[in-house]
């Protein structure tokens, strides 16, 4: 199945936020290495795209991986919170180029629904969108109260307050956690391509290059009211 199919059949499309609609990861990752400066630790940013952004296993999988038994996850994971917070909240974190073009045509599209689905609370996912002078939409399922991704929670969530079944819906990611997420949840998943994952191993369903591939094919099919030919 093509991406234009696939978008033709949902009704439903559910985004992941950091490393998709807002450009966060370094952001996070600077948040993260201006904690662990206090620990004589630095986190290169090849490991982290990888080990931290994609596969999800976070300081605890850090602490494993060098053997750093004398670092706090705890701690870290607090600190970094509330630096991250700041970096929101001062407008530090930038969305990419076509995110506002892109929610402008969804919001306004009779054709799909959308909802953001993201591990970051949902209070910072409106304060960066607002912030970026950004549509935000009606719905976002924050990771505040619900499992993290890999597990399949945000999305299920996500879904449940769309009134959708995952057989409706396209989950747009960035990392292999999101993508596995979809998995475990019975979605389909499009991966949005990226300088950060181009080199990564991500099983997606579909893949498209970058917002700027996604946003061409949406006006594609806004163009084209009936869609296109699905063969069965």
């Amino acid at each position: 199945m093509t991406l234009e199919q696939a978008l033709s059949q949902k009704s439903l499309l559910l985004f992941d936020f950091d490393g998709v609609l807002a450009d966060s990861e370094p952001l996070h990752r600077l948040a993260y290495n201006t904690v662990l400066a206090g620990w004589g630790h630095h986190v290169d940013a090849d490991e982290y795209w990888q080990h931290w952004t994609s596969s999800g296993s976070g300081i605890e999988g850090e602490i494993d991986r060098k053997g750093l038994y004398h670092i706090d996850p705890g701690q870290v994971k607090r600190e970094k919170r509330e630096l991250f917070e700041d970096y929101c909240r001062c407008g530090r974190v930038p969305l990419f180029p076509e995110t506002g073009s892109l929610l402008a045509l969804l919001l306004d599209s009779p054709q799909w629904d959308i909802v953001i689905a993201s591990n970051t609370p949902s209070n910072l996912v409106r304060e960066v969108l607002r912030l970026g002078d950004a549509p935000v939409p009606d719905t976002i399922v924050g990771g505040e109260d619900l499992p993290p991704k890999p597990a399949p929670d945000i999305f299920l969530e996500a879904a449940r307050r769309a009134a959708g079944r995952p057989s409706e819906a396209l989950v747009v990611e960035d990392a292999l956690k999101g993508v596995l997420a979809a998995r475990a949840g019975g979605f389909q998943s499009l991966l949005v391509v990226t300088r950060l994952n181009r080199d990564l191993d991500i099983p997606a369903d579909l893949t498209v290059e970058g917002l700027a591939g996604l946003l061409e094919q949406l006006h594609r099919l806004e163009s084209s009211p009936d869609g296109i030919e699905v063969e069965s």
